[in-house]
């Protein structure tokens, strides 16, 4: 549903869960205790709660939907300055932001800001009469640069970001009196890396497309990331902040809301495309100084429960700070439940009628009310593959000083860099419910569960197996997570004195095709032309030799690293590599997919790890078939809803083998 009937859609059946979560958690409280252990009881109902004041704050954020209402444009913006900050990216994607905000309307004033400029930022700054600004230690964010501008408005970018010919247009229709940052929406460049879910989707789409243009209906969204026009005026009464990059920036906004400014977005349609990194390690890394930052904007001086902040001020910081610390509560009943079907006592005296008239309402509606509200950017089961996902990251922020302006320790841990996390909930969850299964079969060494109670365990337990299976790519619609992507090509080329073909381009290297095979390290200069967009011309491609093999019919597959590239050729592979198929995403307006991949195909870790963990995904399946019992008749307490869990288990069991299938084909 979208438009208003969309919207009280989603606001009838999210009132409908939450009247219903609310009846239940009365009951949790006051009568579910009854012959439980402590041990079992807090913390489960702790995770409720918190479970609880997550949802309803994430329906107040989304309650008013997404779209921007349409705004009478209250000032003029002729005058822009653009800051690209450059740190930690590589010449050919700040080439590729410069060509496209080149191309931008009424855009003069380029600035490339960096702590360390390197001899190919400059020149590629120089190429495209950039200036160079370099960046002090305790400004990250290039806000303080930002505010020492002579231009009235400043528009922030990230090396790599390609922006519509029309985004100064859309920001202004925004930037009322009292706006002091005018957000665009951002969606990620390809459909494949590291930020990515099994089923293509970005990790931060719900805040990028959802949360963020909500938020920006109430003036309280956040300075994030690329793509913020800041009123350089408002700025100048801000205290500088030396913090991580995007950490920063969220203390900034919320230091321009004390001020009585406004942060507002320009809706929902795409304006800016970013590249998505394929590096797991910088990802997780900078995914645990989110969490840190946002428990910061929660429980810090001046957080969202300590600052002198409106009501609204401090439900927008909480609803920002649900997904990042969302790990911390998935680790806690991930232990509960496990301990409960070890312990063989339920965390709760589980009757029927408050979980059928409570908790089964407020589990369905809900995450219904948020996806029809949201426009489809937050689905049912995002928030615990969120929680997933963030375990790492959201433990090892907890190592992390209290103000970083980089990621020099996170970013090299490599115990966090390939999801061990979910793997550790996979094989903690399987473990223990297979041990349940052989004391229910054989050995009868756990305590006795009543079958309803142990039914509702073992469908929570398997929820979680197939969430954690589903983060690392396992199940049957898992992909395979590539390394790298690149754009498909069939172009002829001479290689010195041989000659070949082009088969993939990236901003960084070639793909080529061989009757004789080179050397890993030689050189080789390739003679092709790329079709881009602005003409095509025959470019000369110095490269180096880094892997070799034969293929089926006896060619040679050479992959090669680009070496430094003429001004003219660097601009030439950005626009065709990086350019072109962002600008072509933000014409098409749909979402983004990889435009090709290279050979260098990988799943989430080994396949001998990741058959380890299929196997271990379905002993836990046997282990939640051999505990309930479905033999009794129908009369019998439990074993008509064991056939539930018998369900739930086939499916999964499907799923694994189905990915297992895949991943050998």
């Amino acid at each position: 549903m979208n438009g208003r009937s969309g919207t009280w859609g989603g606001r009838a059946l999210a009132t409908v869960g939450l009247l219903a979560l609310a009846g239940y958690l009365t009951w949790r409280v006051g009568w579910s205790w009854h012959g439980t252990r402590w041990w079992l009881f807090a913390p489960m109902l702790a995770v409720e709660l918190v479970g609880a004041v997550g949802a309803a704050v994430l329906v107040w954020a989304f309650w008013h939907g997404t779209e921007a209402r349409p705004q009478r444009r209250a000032t003029t913006i002729d005058d822009v300055a653009v800051v690209i900050r450059a740190e930690g990216h590589g010449s050919a994607e700040v080439r590729a932001t410069l060509l496209s905000v080149r191309r931008a309307w009424g855009i003069t004033s380029v600035h490339v800001a960096t702590r360390e400029p390197t001899a190919a930022l400059s020149q590629a700054a120089a190429d495209h009469r950039a200036d160079l600004l370099t960046l002090d230690v305790g400004d990250p964010a290039a806000l303080t640069a930002a505010a020492h501008l002579a231009e009235p408005w400043v528009l922030l970018l990230d090396a790599g970001d390609i922006i519509g010919p029309d985004l100064l247009v859309r920001l202004a229709d925004a930037a009322t009196e009292d706006v002091a940052v005018v957000q665009a929406t951002v969606v990620a460049a390809h459909g494949d890396s590291a930020e990515h879910q099994a089923d293509g989707t970005h990790e931060l789409r719900v805040e990028r497309s959802g949360l963020l243009p909500s938020l920006g209906q109430r003036g309280l969204a956040l300075i994030t990331e690329s793509g913020s026009l800041v009123r350089r005026s408002a700025l100048a009464a801000v205290t500088p902040v030396s913090d991580h990059r995007e950490v920063a920036s969220w203390r900034v906004s919320t230091a321009l809301w004390r001020d009585g400014w406004r942060i507002t977005t320009a809706g929902t349609q795409p304006l800016v495309v970013r590249p998505s990194r394929h590096d797991a390690q910088s990802v997780i890394g900078e995914r645990a100084v989110r969490a840190a930052g946002a428990r910061r904007l929660v429980f810090g001086r001046g957080g969202a429960l300590r600052g002198r902040w409106t009501a609204a001020q401090r439900l927008a910081m909480l609803a920002w700070a649900v997904r990042p610390l969302s790990g911390f509560r998935r680790t806690l009943f991930m232990l509960t439940i496990g301990g409960a079907l070890l312990a063989g006592r339920a965390p709760f005296h589980m009757q029927p009628f408050p979980l059928v008239i409570g908790f089964l309402p407020a589990f369905v509606c809900v995450p219904l009310g948020l996806l029809v509200l949201s426009n489809g950017a937050l689905r049912p089961g995002d928030r615990t593959r969120w929680s997933l996902r963030a375990l790492g990251p959201a433990w090892r922020s907890l190592a992390l000083p209290t103000a970083s302006s980089g990621l020099p320790v996170v970013a090299r841990v490599p115990v966090f860099a390939d999801n061990l996390a979910p793997a550790i909930v996979v094989g903690l969850v399987s473990t223990v419910v297979a041990m349940r299964g052989i004391s229910e079969r054989l050995t009868g060494a756990l305590h006795d569960l009543p079958q309803g109670e142990l039914v509702v365990l073992l469908l929570a337990a398997l929820w979680l197996l197939a969430m954690a299976l589903d983060s690392l790519r396992l199940l049957g619609r898992g992909r395979a997570l590539r390394r790298s992507v690149r754009r498909e090509v069939a172009l002829p080329a001479e290689i010195g004195a041989a000659t070949g073909y082009v088969i993939d381009v990236s901003s960084s290297g070639i793909g080529v095709v061989m009757a004789e095979a080179p050397q890993p390290g030689q050189r080789l200069v390739v003679h092709t032309s790329l079709p881009a967009t602005t003409g095509c011309s025959t470019l000369e491609l110095p490269a180096i030799v880094r892997h070799v093999r034969r293929d089926i019919g006896g060619q040679w597959l050479v992959g090669a690293e680009f070496e430094e590239l003429a001004p003219t050729v660097a601009d030439a592979v950005a626009e065709y590599t990086l350019l072109d198929p962002a600008l072509d995403q933000l014409d098409d307006g749909q979402a983004p997919r990889p435009t090709g991949v290279g050979a260098d195909a990988l799943l989430t870790g080994s396949s001998g790890r990741s058959a380890a963990l299929r196997t271990l995904a379905l002993s836990g399946v046997a282990g939640a078939l051999a505990s309930v019992d479905i033999t009794g008749g129908a009369g019998e307490n439990g074993s008509t809803v064991g056939v539930v869990v018998v369900l739930v288990a086939a499916a999964l069991a499907f799923g694994v083998v189905l990915g297992a299938r895949r991943s050998v084909g």
